[in-house]
């Protein structure tokens, strides 16, 4: 293993291992010069740092048996009280349900990825409806405790005495804020890991930055709880190799002179300011609510990818050749997965859209694209953070691509939208950090491969602090090891298909779609939503309706998911994602279109991309009347009418920019 991690290293663009990636020239965008490849010379025969700590990890999970069930709950109690089920040797996955139609889609994602034999809805006896903005943290240390049958009521330090004695615990630490929600990815976390918990107050902020000495304190604060702990971390390769944040603070620094530094490759690094070199960890950060925190935690421990989605967005000469993903494609398909790639010469923004169209089912992710936080150019074309495509199941993305992560929680921005689609773990740039600051996609493939975590194995092993960006627990490695076994929860819930039946017959649509979105089970969800959309719509509450356009998009029924689109309120027409599906589903319609997709597209134009689908709805109101000349006279009546109801004036000048194409355009017709 350690071959392979160091070949892994050394060819190509991952010379860059040695020595530090801070470029001195380049421009936006473009790469600068990139250095040869650096050959490894004097290594030593001791198995590198991160194969280390990838093999405690794997170990630690090969004694452990997954119940194959979802148990779900809606408040603190219940949370903690299912976590305290686990055991040494048994775990299973509990997320968070608070009602909501977006909380019904990432159970439902999590779900298709897991593939439950049940999902039980399961609440603590005499719990309450406690909210996740507040936790002692004592009740955290005791959950960790009790998932590795250490005593309860223990203190920082004793914690890790005991799990100290269990020899496969301690992979890590994990530093979360009891006030801040996401301290339910740190608990879970912590609890299958048996990590040691820091519990301190977090800057709350996600999109903000921390000054250089906020930082400082944050990472010094960090490595005295660890002393106080007696826990062994100043060198990698030693007891502590990694650091899990699980809190909504800024994930970037501000550098001074607009450069912004990524906070989760500060934290492990020893020393103070922006010249740092060292590392004693690698780190990783994981923000949202309760709902998405849960969702990432049990994404991370029990999913196991064995398919990959990659979109070469480069151009196949120069330093750009040295990122070809179809190597790292090869690389995967040698291991037997599922592998798309879609490289040169198909590799153009018209390919995005048309690929984007339907829904991506991979694992992992690999984007190699040019732009910025708002968009991402390709061979030929241009794209929007719109047109990421919508994913059947949880995913892990690497994204060659500078700023993509430099507003981490926006789903107007790049980052924001790949998460909001599904991705649980992501790597990404904070701000211009240059081509070379990233490893090659077969590199990082081939790392992982290797056995090293995640958060190790996309990292240049010595490179000075800079702008990738690690979103996710840090300690996910690419083989569980993990068996299935056919136990059931202890826990005595409500099987959420229980009384389907019974209640698909007093035509309660709206618990049988959610809980057949719930367990995963999409298909009959969108067979039975497509009959009661023709056949009963007026039997569909707007709730109900909203559960279901994802689902259908998601399992290609177009026309019925356009039939469930017309039928909602302004209001649920309005969310997002589902905006979104309805602008992909449609991609390939706009050439034949109809006088009900023009009324459909006209009225769910997005602000943040105004002017594309300002001038797409213009194009198929042309394209759909009879009269072609009368069609272009509505069309561009229909963009005045849209000009003058904008008051925003960024906005507004992109729909004036577009206008203008779409007139010269008609104009030649």
């Amino acid at each position: 293993m350690k071959t392979a991690w160091v070949a892994a290293v050394v060819v190509g663009v991952g010379g860059f291992a040695i020595g530090q990636v801070k470029p001195v020239e380049g421009k936006q965008g473009a790469p600068a010069a990139v250095p040869p490849p650096v050959r490894a010379q004097g290594t030593s025969p001791a198995m590198p740092p991160a194969l280390k700590l990838g093999d405690r990890v794997a170990r630690a999970q090969q004694v452990l048996q997954v119940v194959p069930e979802l148990v779900v709950v809606g408040d603190r109690e219940s949370y903690l009280a299912a976590l305290s089920q686990w055991t040494p040797t048994r775990r299973f996955p509990v997320l968070i349900d608070d009602g909501s139609a977006r909380a019904a889609e990432v159970i439902g994602r999590f779900a298709r990825g897991f593939e439950p034999a049940r999902v039980v809805r399961w609440k603590k006896e005499g719990a309450g409806a406690g909210g996740f903005d507040l936790v002692e943290t004592q009740a955290l240390r005791d959950v960790v405790a009790k998932a590795w049958e250490v005593p309860a009521n223990l203190n920082d330090k004793g914690l890790v005495v005991a799990l100290r004695e269990r020899k496969l615990a301690l992979q890590g630490v994990v530093v979360l804020d009891p006030r801040d929600e996401a301290w339910v990815a740190g608990v879970a976390l912590a609890a299958h890991r048996g990590q040691a918990i820091i519990a301190r107050d977090v800057i709350r902020n996600p999109s903000g930055s921390l000054t250089v000495a906020q930082a400082d304190e944050l990472a010094t604060s960090i490595e005295r709880e660890c002393d106080a702990m007696g826990l062994t971390f100043r060198e990698l390769g030693d007891e502590i190799d990694a650091i899990t944040l699980t809190a909504n603070a800024p994930a970037k620094i501000a550098a001074g002179g607009g450069e912004s530094l990524a906070l989760t490759d500060r934290l492990g690094r020893p020393g103070l300011g922006t010249e740092l070199n060292e590392r004693w960890a690698w780190s990783g950060q994981i923000f949202g609510d309760a709902v998405q925190a849960a969702y990432v935690a049990m994404s991370s421990i029990f999913l196991v990818p064995r398919s990959a989605w990659m979109f070469d967005g480069y151009p196949n000469d120069g330093p750009w050749k040295q990122y070809d993903l179809t190597a790292a494609g090869d690389e995967l398909k040698g291991q037997a997965w599922d592998v798309e790639v879609l490289d040169t010469p198909s590799n153009g923004a018209k390919d995005w859209r048309v690929r984007a169209s339907r829904v991506v089912d991979a694992g992992l992710l690999l984007v190699n694209t040019k732009g910025n936080a708002d968009f991402f150019d390709l061979e030929p074309g241009q794209c929007k953070p719109d047109d990421v495509p919508i994913l059947e199941r949880p995913g892990m993305l690497h994204i060659i691509h500078s700023w993509s992560a430099f507003v981490p929680g926006d789903r107007e921005l790049l980052m924001g939208r790949w998460m909001e689609r599904g991705v649980y773990f992501y790597v990404g740039s904070v701000h211009e950090p240059y081509l070379q600051a990233f490893l090659p996609g077969r590199n990082v493939v081939a790392r992982a491969l290797a056995g090293g975590p995640l958060g190790a194995a996309v990292r240049h092993d010595k490179a000075q602090l800079w702008k990738v960006a690690v979103f996710g627990d840090p300690l996910i490695v690419l083989s569980s090891g993990m068996r299935r076994t056919t136990e059931k929860v202890s826990l005595e819930g409500d099987d959420v298909m229980d009384k389907l039946r019974e209640r698909l017959k007093a035509d309660e649509f709206d618990t049988v779609f959610r809980d057949l979105l719930l367990a995963g089970r999409e298909n009959e969800l969108a067979r039975l939503g497509a009959a009661v959309v023709q056949q009963k719509p007026t039997a569909l509450k707007q709730e109900t309706l909203e559960l279901l356009i994802l689902p259908l998009f998601r399992q290609g029924k177009i026309d019925e998911m356009l039939a469930a689109y017309r039928l909602l309120d302004g209001t649920r027409a309005a969310r997002g994602d589902l905006r979104d599906a309805l602008w992909l589903a449609t991609y390939q319609r706009l050439a034949k279109p109809t006088t009900e997709l023009a009324q459909l597209l006209r009225a769910n134009v997005r602000t943040g991309n105004i002017g594309r689908d300002a001038l797409a709805a213009a194009s198929v109101i042309a394209r759909s009347a009879e009269n072609p000349a009368a069609g272009r006279e509505a069309a561009l009546a229909w963009l005045e009418l849209l000009k003058n109801g904008i008051t925003d004036k960024a906005a507004r000048e992109r729909l004036e920019g577009a206008m203008k194409v779409g007139v010269e355009a008609w104009g030649k017709e």
